[in-house]
């Protein structure tokens, strides 16, 4: 008979199963917020639920609910790995309920693929299914398909999948094109270019040296020295001494923009650098040193600007004779993504690795276009309530925060707000040692492998043993998780632990 989304066994089967499972095999007890998360699921939201409160076990309710009505679900998780635990974890429980189980991963091959797909649940990575899509989508015959339609998606980590990586594209590419035609003496230019300009601060740290603390001469130099190079060592001094010294900094920038005499500020310098640190813009001086070496500004100019945006890293690394990009959110190396228009090449003759040719763009789907496709979507976070808004607006998904199963008994303090880096740094290298003295084992979270390095330089130079876990070392990731829990342990890592 068809038993739709109501499933009911006889009591005397789980009585006889109670009696027989003498090793506690199939036991679990599920919780009440687990089934009521699961329940919300079902009906179209996104849960909020701590972490540790099991939103595996309950993502398993709205999973089996849909499945047992006939309809294909595609549970996106954040990676293979866990796509490839949970599938295995659940089988189970989903196969005695005579459902199919399936993970496509990033080895798998078409065939493999095909096999996945035609299960009742599948496990899997977003880019994963968003490749699939589009790959199907440039097929000739429906035969050569390997996804069946987007019917439900269940989102773990949704936040993560809907909104830190919604700005991302997937971008699907073949049909290797020739090496762009960038001019080979390109790196050398930007080399050249970088020497002229650390000449011109170097002159300007000598002069400051001169001038009266506190003076209107001294504050002008300031400027043109934050604007020539943020990261001057003379001028981190001279701010970290002096808690209210950028903001002075800045009022003296945006006062002589105001009064159009910005050139006043720049007209010693090759380039400016704008106050993120990423955006690079050369002066008239810096253009015709360019033109000098270059012929009249070449027609790839706005790619010296990308090109100074893009920092090894922290943006990419180079591995094994190649540029490897790093995936922002995660920290992990991503060998399988690349720049277009150029720039991709442009980096390669910058780092003086081979260049690779550049592949012509099939297709692409921003990641709120492909999640439109399916016809129900939920998901589940630690993390939602601080994105309702943006859930609302972007996807019509509303959020809902289950409370937690029992009390929480960790303390979370307060934010800590530092008036420098080096304040800050120093505070964190105290809690270290406060942590080292009773075996309290340590992580140390940073954004890219720049940080990384610099409070691994930190910890050494006070003696404290650690490792260190970012996109360089990825391979041994398995190792350094495994002792990041051993006594007195400490570890530096990028978002991806």
């Amino acid at each position: 008979s068809e038993y739709r989304a109501e499933i009911h066994l006889p009591a005397c089967f789980y009585q006889t199963l109670r009696i027989y499972d003498r090793e506690r095999e199939f036991g679990f007890e599920v919780t009440d917020e687990q089934i009521l998360a699961g329940l919300l699921m079902y009906q179209g939201n996104v849960v909020e639920m701590n972490s540790g409160e099991g939103k595996t076990i309950a993502a398993a309710f709205p999973i089996v609910l849909h499945a047992a009505q006939g309809r294909t679900v595609h549970v996106i998780t954040a990676n293979d790995y866990l796509a490839g635990r949970d599938a295995e974890w659940l089988a189970p429980v989903f196969e005695s309920l005579g459902l199919s189980v399936g993970a496509v991963m990033e080895v798998m091959g078409e065939s493999e693929r095909r096999i996945a797909y035609g299960k009742s649940i599948i496990y899997g990575a977003l880019r994963e299914f968003g490749f699939d899509f589009m790959r199907d989508n440039l097929k000739l015959s429906s035969a050569e398909v390997v996804q069946r339609g987007l019917d439900v998606a269940v989102i773990d980590e949704v936040d993560h999948a809907l909104i830190d990586e919604a700005n991302i594209p997937l971008i699907i590419a073949g049909g290797a094109g020739a090496i762009p035609k960038i001019p080979a003496k390109l790196r050398t230019t930007v080399e050249h270019l970088i020497e002229q300009q650390r000449s011109a601060v170097s002159s300007l740290e000598k002069e400051m040296g001169g001038l009266v603390p506190c003076s209107d001469a001294r504050q002008l130099i300031l400027a043109k020295l934050y604007l020539a190079d943020p990261d001057s060592t003379v001028l981190r001094q001279e701010l970290s001494a002096d808690p209210k010294g950028l903001k002075r900094v800045l009022r003296t920038i945006s006062e002589y923009r105001v009064d159009e005499e910005y050139e006043c500020l720049t007209r010693d310098l090759h380039y400016w650098i704008d106050n993120d640190g990423r955006s690079l813009c050369l002066t008239e001086k810096g253009q015709d040193f360019v033109e000098s070496y270059l012929g009249p500004m070449f027609e790839d100019s706005a790619l010296l600007d990308r090109l100074s945006t893009s920092k090894k890293d922290v943006d990419y690394l180079v591995r094994d004779d190649q540029v490897v990009l790093i995936d922002k959110y995660t920290g992990r190396g991503r060998p399988d993504t690349r720049y277009h228009f150029g720039l991709q090449a442009a980096v390669e003759i910058k780092e003086g690795v081979p260049v690779q040719p550049e592949h012509e763009v099939l297709g692409q789907i921003s990641v709120q276009g492909f999640i439109s496709q399916y016809s129900t979507v939920c998901g589940m976070t630690g993390t939602a309530m601080s994105s309702e808004k943006e859930f609302q607006s972007t996807y019509g998904l509303d959020v809902i925060s289950v409370a937690p199963n029992k009390h929480v008994k960790r303390k979370d303090f307060q934010p800590r707000m530092y008036f420098s880096k080096r304040n800050k740094l120093e505070a964190m290298l105290e809690e270290v040692r406060f942590c080292q003295l009773i075996g309290r084992p340590v992580l140390i979270g940073t954004h890219s492998i720049e940080e990384c390095d610099v409070i691994s330089q930190l910890l050494a130079a006070d003696g404290i043993d650690h490792h260190i876990l970012n996109a360089v070392n990825d391979l041994e990731e398995e190792q350094i998780v495994h002792e990041s829990g051993l006594l007195g342990s400490v570890t530096v890592a990028t978002d991806m632990a």
